[in-house]
């Protein structure tokens, strides 16, 4: 298996737990740029994914902080 799949599938666990945990966290590093290469690569859908859910769930948790 190349290291491309697997980082994609890395990416595909991490998206669906920040999905279901709706946990809030600072995207790994690099994230950003992955999710805006064109195309769309599995590597590039899985970090799209990861990306906007993180960003849902800190704008989620900001939204409850502030009442």
């Amino acid at each position: 298996m190349s290291a491309r799949l697997r980082l994609s599938r890395l990416l595909e666990t991490a998206a669906e737990c920040a999905e279901q945990s709706r946990a809030v966290a600072q995207p790994p590093a690099g994230l950003d740029a992955t999710a805006g290469r064109p195309g769309r690569s599995r590597l590039v859908t899985q970090a799209a994914r990861l990306r906007d859910a993180l960003h849902r769930n800190r704008a989620a948790a900001v939204a409850v902080a502030a009442g």
